[in-house]
Parts: structure tokens; sequence; C-alpha cells
């Protein structure tokens, strides 16, 4: 039972405690380098940019993350200041917050300006990175909590992706550039004050032995078949040209969507998942391939009951219809209320419950579910 106990929370010494959270923060911040993201595309297309520009302005700024192998390589064969990981930890947090500060907090910048400090800002978050991995297999393998820090670090920067989208899509409806800029910039300053205090990396010398054995080690990988095998799957597994400002913008134009919305389809992981109809619902349903899991219903109350056949012929056996509205705020209890809406809801309920295709209940919940099961 202790045994379980500890693997809950296998951080039982001070020091490991201190590396976690420090790993966490990184990992954090750099989550968050995408917060605004959101509000400086559409501050761009306000500017009269288009989608392709936009996405070049971002090609930049992703540069930095395409070569983070350089750093490690850096960091390991030449020290900084006599330091392999802290000198260079407070160097890179430094210049990722100073970066994002000067977005943030100076007068508006153009276009160049922007795409300047966005890559310093990454420069920063990505050699942080490789850094904070390095101290992580450094200081976890001898204690033996490199797994438990690696979900520490993942744990955090999908918390920062969800916090991402909700807040970046509030600040974006806002349009508040300088907001979002700055509190990206505000945990690389803690990563820079937790490395003061937290990081004891020895002292440590060039070494050029170990520099001419990693060049070695580095030219027989590229020559090798395994690498780019491994490379070119990365690159079409990441590959995607729906995402970025195209898709931003097209939610935005087309679909009409609110930025708060589209940052919570973000939060959510839906963001690039989702086929978006903007037309009638119910004909719609009609013309869309299916048969699908499950349908939701909350359409003009009076057309319930004739959209019940199509979604009885959409919805796969053992699918899942929820309708909305079902109690009608006690109005379908009223007999005295005949209104085209009371009496189509009442019309839509018989139908079902009455029908052995469908196994229903309402769940008494706000307006009423009607949750059934399609036979």
């Amino acid at each position: 039972m202790l045994d379980r106990l500890r693997r809950l929370h296998p951080f039982q010494t001070p020091d490991a405690q201190r590396l976690a959270i420090l790993f966490a923060v990184v990992y954090f911040a750099q989550g968050m380098w995408s917060l605004p993201n959101q509000t400086l595309i559409i501050t761009l297309k306000e500017r009269g940019l288009s989608a392709g520009q936009v996405a070049t302005f971002f090609s930049f700024s992703i540069i930095p993350w395409l070569i983070k192998p350089a750093y490690g390589f850096l960091s390991d064969c030449v020290p900084l200041f006599g330091r392999r990981r802290k000198s260079y930890l407070l160097l890179t947090s430094s210049l990722a917050a100073g970066a994002g500060l000067a977005m943030g907090l100076a007068a508006p910048h153009s276009y160049w300006w922007l795409v300047g400090l966005i890559t310093v800002m990454g420069l920063g978050l990505a050699f942080t990175d490789v850094l904070v991995d390095a101290l992580m297999v450094e200081s976890g393998k001898p204690r033996g909590l490199t797994g438990a820090f690696q979900a520490v670090q993942w744990a955090a920067i999908y918390t920062a992706a969800v916090l991402v989208g909700v807040l970046g899509g509030f600040l974006a409806e806002r349009r508040s550039l300088s907001a979002a800029f700055t509190l990206a910039a505000l945990f690389p300053l803690i990563s820079f004050s937790m490395t003061l205090f937290v990081v004891h990396d020895p002292p440590a010398r060039a070494d050029r032995k170990a520099f001419r054995q990693t060049m070695a080690a580095v030219r027989e990988a590229v020559g090798g078949r395994d690498l780019w095998i491994v490379a070119g799957f990365i690159f079409f597994w990441t590959f995607s040209p729906s995402f970025g400002p195209a898709l931003l913008y097209y939610q935005t134009d087309a679909l009409k969507f609110s930025q708060q919305f589209i940052g919570h389809l973000g939060a959510l992981g839906f963001e690039g998942i989702v086929e978006y109809h903007v037309a009638e619902a119910v004909e719609t349903l009609r013309t869309t391939p299916g048969p699908f899991d499950l349908i939701f219903n909350d359409i003009d109350k009076t057309g319930y009951p004739a959209a019940l056949p199509i979604i009885k012929a959409k919805l796969r056996p053992g699918g899942l219809l929820i309708t909305d509205n079902l109690l009608w705020h006690g109005r379908v209890f009223d007999s005295t209320d005949q209104s085209p809406e009371t009496q189509a809801i009442r019309e839509f309920t018989r139908h079902v419950t009455e029908d052995s295709a469908w196994t229903a209940m309402v769940v008494p919940i706000r307006d009423g579910l009607l949750v059934a099961r399609r036979n």
C-alpha cells in the first residue's frame, strides 16, 4: 500500500520536488508561447494581411524550433561561464522573457519587428526546452525519476494548451495583443528565477575530444538510412495544410464563429477535425452521409416532428439521440397551452416513446433532455 502511494507521489525529497516544479514551469512556459497566436492572427488580418502572408509570418517564428539539436550540441561542448546548463538557462529564459515583454509593453510594432521579436522569443524557449530536457535526464536517471519528471513536463504543456485555447480566445475577442504577449512572457521570468535557486550543475570546461566524437556521431547518423526514415515520418505526421491562419480566417469569415468559440474548439482539440456546415440543419442532415453515433437535436421546436424520421434514418443502431427543451419551461404540462411549439414537442415526445425503434428517457435537468437509444 505504501509503495503504491509513493508511486503516486514519487518526489519525496525537497530537491526532487524543486526540480519537478522547474520542469513543469519551463514546459508550461513553452505551451504558453502560443497564447498570443490567435490574437496576433486576427490583428494581422484586420491590418489587411492575407492568410498566406500571416502563414509566412509564422514560418519565420518556427525556425528556432527546427534546429534544436544544435542547442544541445552547443551547451554540451561549449560551457558558458563554466557551466553547461545553468548559465545557458539564465540567458535563454531572459531572452524569451525580454522579447515577450518588448512585444507586450512597447508601442505597436511593425510587421518585421513582430517577426523578429516573436522569433527571438521562440529561440529562447526552444533553447530552454533542450536544456531542461538534458537536465531532466541528468537529474532523473540517478534518482530513478526520469519517467516521473517527463510525466510532469507533459502534464504541464497539455494544461497550458487547454488554457491557451480558453484564454487565447478571450484575448482575441477583445484584441488584447499586448496582454497576451505580457502574460506569455511572465513564465520565462519565473523559469529564470527558479533557475537561480534550483539548478546546480558542476563546473565544466570545453572538451575538444567530446566535440570531435559528437561530430563523428552526427556525420554517421546523417549518412544513415534510419535517421531519414524517422525524419520523413515526423514530417508527414505533422504536415497539415488545413491548420493555421487559413483555418482561422475560414472560421471567422465563412462560419462567423466568435474568437472565444474558436478558442474553445482549440482547447478541446477539435479545431482542425470538426467538419462544419452552415445551412438549414435538417436538410443538411438529410444530404450528409451517415450513419452517425450521436445526433443532438435543438432546432426550431415546430420542426421537431418532421425531423424525427430523418434522424431515425441517419442514426446507427445503438446510436444516441439527445434532444433539448423537452419540458419547454413546464409548458408541456399545461393543457391550456396549445401554441405550435408546445404541441410540436408533445407530438415529438409521443412518437419517440411509442415507437419500438427507440428506448427513451427524459432527464429532468435544466429544460429537459430526451436521451433515446436507437434499437
